[in-house]
């Protein structure tokens, strides 16, 4: 349907859709558009891209949470593909899990964070809470990434694309926290390719074995302004090519 659907639990006091840990719970397909508005989508299982929704078109989410979904492969609660835009406005994205890349989000489109949250998210390998694609966009605003982990690198954020962070908390993530001693790249955010761009925004409490608050390598570009990266819990701040 081009011209839309919403659906609205907030007469309904916060509706609850679960997948029971068996099924993907939402589908956006080619040239359609979904509003969701207080809705919490739990526990929904794919064997590969999209625990809770996978996104083709458009996809806005409002005041909604998004926990415990669990992905095969990409996107433990959101996968978006190429053509895709996600929006996502006052949410939480909480306790999702991907088996490979985005605990929370992986995304090969168009990605807004905004006023929301994404905490204790995890990836067996890369972006504990987001990752990023090459030839994606990301703006986060206004937003806390807390406590993600990827089993490999980039805790917070993997990006390969162009980002943007504008004040926005990245805190406690963590490349390889499963290991004693964290041996990852990026805990707070890993830049790998394209340009990144920090506004007003916090890195703090990262760990890593390299860069626990940014790894940046020398296929990427990063600025910085009115920013904080510090107080590593491990590895160095930042780290990388200069």
């Amino acid at each position: 349907d081009t011209d839309g659907l919403t659906i609205d639990g907030g007469s309904l006091g916060n509706v609850t859709v679960s997948g029971n840990n068996l099924y993907r719970i939402l589908k956006v397909d080619d040239y359609a558009a979904l509003t969701l508005r207080n809705i919490i989508l739990e526990r929904g299982s794919n064997s590969l891209a999209g625990g809770a929704i996978l996104n083709e078109a458009a996809l806005d989410i409002f005041d909604s949470v998004l926990a415990h979904n669990r992905a095969g492969q990409y996107g433990g609660a959101i996968r978006s593909g190429a053509f895709g835009e996600v929006r996502v406005f006052r949410s939480t994205l909480s306790g999702n899990q991907a088996g490979e890349q985005g605990g929370a989000i992986s995304n090969a489109g168009r990605l807004l964070i905004q006023d929301s949250t994404l905490a204790s998210n995890s990836a067996e390998t890369y972006g504990g809470a987001i990752k990023n694609e090459g030839d994606a966009t990301a703006q986060l605003t206004g937003s806390t990434l807390a406590d993600n982990n990827a089993v490999q690198d980039g805790g917070g954020i993997y990006n390969e694309g162009e980002l943007l962070l504008e004040n926005s908390t990245l805190s406690g993530n963590g490349a390889s926290l499963q290991s004693a001693t964290p041996s990852g790249y990026g805990g707070n955010l890993l830049l790998l390719s394209e340009h990144a761009t920090l506004t007003n925004s916090t890195l703090v409490n990262g760990h890593a074995g390299h860069g626990g608050g940014i790894y940046i390598t020398g296929y990427a570009t990063l600025e910085i302004a009115n920013s904080i990266v510090g107080n590593s819990a491990s590895g160095e701040d930042c780290f990388g090519a200069t």
